[in-house]
């Protein structure tokens, strides 16, 4: 074979999928207006909402092997009026159309992503959502998802800042999403959903931060819903919070009041699960001990969650042969070990609840420490305590970096 052939052969390799790809851009470019005119039409139609958009482009490469068309400025409101706050309000919602599918002359959506924005999401005290009403239809799913031409593949989140409140307990829940991708695959009895996502979490109760508050998470999932028994699977999966990793499964049963089922543990050779968990302000405190030692962490949610149902929440925490070193006085704590148990109690209200600290024994540089600690009833607690120790305050003080205890020791006392 000559050179000539071989050079007309990269040619036609190199040429025809750009001439291909020229040509699907092309069809999208010329239809365009065409789509997000009747796509918006549509939509002001059959949903209570009102849909807005300033203006729209195609974006061939945006999200390959997609061909997108970005909408710009995208906002959703409750109602047809449009004066209250936009329930989502983002620079770029991106709707992405498959490749072959456009070859067959197929105008479906696969992808749709939003990136830079706010979505924002009110439970009123009835239980009822604002961005559910917003798209409330009387139309069938199947009717609607036919007519918007919808065959969604993936569903991406990109600097989107979530927030939900709910008006009936006063909690706000804020995700900041840096990113978030999911996938679907769907057959007449199962669909898939994979989910990977990165975010920052903060949970406010009456205003005020909780111990939730600008914790990074890193999350991800496989989950299987079995459209007939309508009964959600989550496949084993983990995430990583603050560094501390969780790994979780279980099931959802959706026709049975959202029924949980939820196993969550977490196993680390060190005190990541404490400083994971423990609240924004103890965190340079925490950062002034190395650690070291075996951390265990299982809890179990079970119960419906639906129509005001709160589920029983069992914890087991247990540390053994733990190591606390005080880096900045030089003083260090061995032989750290406990027992740690919390459960909602089957009503999942206060009166039911209980914590336990039992086989609590460390030994300090000199001496000894024991005891156990056990709080039944959260409204009016009723509390078991007992301690033994045989060590010198003095160290207790130069531990904890607390110069107000001077001179001070402590033998052989315990309190019931």
């Amino acid at each position: 074979m000559t050179k000539r052939f071989w050079k007309k052969l990269i040619l036609w390799v190199i040429a025809v999928p750009i001439l291909l790809l020229s040509i699907l851009i092309s069809i999208v470019y010329i239809k365009q207006d065409a789509i997000v005119k009747e796509l918006l039409k549509t939509a002001n139609e059959d949903f209570k909402g009102k849909i807005e958009i300033k203006d729209s482009h195609i974006s061939p490469f945006a999200n390959f092997p997609y061909i997108s068309i970005d909408l710009d400025h995208l906002k959703v409101y409750e109602d047809k009026l449009g004066k209250a706050e936009a329930i989502v309000d983002v620079n770029d919602l991106y709707l992405g159309f498959d490749l072959f599918t456009l070859l067959s002359g197929k105008m479906d959506i696969k992808l749709i992503k939003l990136s830079n924005g706010k979505i924002h999401i009110v439970q009123d005290k009835k239980g009822e959502f604002n961005i559910v009403r917003a798209f409330d239809t009387e139309k069938p799913v199947e009717n609607t998802e036919e007519e918007f031409h919808l065959n969604l593949r993936s569903v991406q989140l990109e600097n989107i800042d979530i927030t939900k409140i709910n008006e009936e307990n006063l909690i706000t829940i804020e995700l900041f999403i840096n990113k978030a991708k999911s996938r679907f695959e769907t057959s007449n009895e199962h669909l898939g959903v994979s989910l990977d996502s990165k975010f920052v979490v903060n949970v406010i109760k009456d205003k005020d931060t909780t111990f939730f508050k600008h914790k990074h998470v890193v999350f991800k999932t496989e989950l299987d819903l079995d459209k007939k028994q309508n009964k959600l699977v989550i496949k084993p999966s983990d995430f990583d919070l603050e560094h501390a990793l969780f790994d979780f499964q279980g099931s959802v049963d959706l026709k049975n009041e959202a029924n949980l089922n939820l196993i969550l543990s977490g196993h680390k050779p060190n005190f990541d699960i404490f400083m994971a968990l423990a609240p924004e302000e103890l965190l340079p405190t925490l950062s002034k001990y190395d650690n070291s030692g075996k951390i265990y962490f299982d809890a179990l949610i079970k119960g419906p969650v639906a129509n005001g149902k709160v589920p029983k929440v069992e914890v087991n925490f247990r540390c053994e042969n733990a190591i606390l070193h005080n880096t900045e006085s030089d003083k260090k704590l061995d032989m750290l070990n406990f027992k740690a148990f919390f459960t909602t109690g089957e009503l999942g209200k206060p009166e039911t609840m209980k914590f336990s600290l039992t086989d609590f024994t460390s030994r300090p540089e000199a001496g000894i420490f024991s005891g156990h600690l056990i709080v039944k009833n959260f409204a009016a607690p009723e509390i078991d305590t007992r301690i033994v120790s045989d060590f010198d305050l003095d160290f207790l003080s130069k531990f904890l970096n607390v110069k107000n205890l001077e001179n001070l020791n402590l033998k052989s006392n315990s309190n019931e």
